[in-house]
């Protein structure tokens, strides 16, 4: 079961996918960005993470993450600067299954 969390504050809304008792991935910050954002995230325990960024035509850009990760907080950079402006798309797989998925608006330089 997925549980979709909202908190915010008046000039900004932090949006978390969690599958409860497991996992949490948030929102880019900053989001919009110019070259460079990155991706808050946590584990409940360890787990296989899959991440991948995605353009708006669907094609796999960059793969963020393919590895095992420890439990606790992570801050995963992501580096776009020599990617065109538009919107991408943060894909998550855990332990391969889809987990979720944030969209990220790259700015011009």
């Amino acid at each position: 079961m997925l549980h979709l969390l909202l908190t915010g504050r008046t000039s900004e809304a932090e949006v978390a996918l969690a599958i409860p008792g497991d996992f949490t991935i948030r929102t880019p910050v900053p989001n919009p960005f110019t070259a460079t954002t990155s991706l808050p995230l946590s584990l409940k325990k360890s787990a296989k993470a899959t991440i991948t960024i995605v353009s708006e035509l669907g094609t796999e850009e960059v793969l963020l993450r393919d590895r095992t990760m420890g439990p606790g907080e992570h801050s995963l950079p992501i580096d776009l600067s020599k990617f065109s402006a538009g919107v991408y798309t943060v894909r998550v797989f855990i332990n391969a299954q889809f987990t979720g998925s944030r969209k990220m608006v790259k700015l011009t330089k």
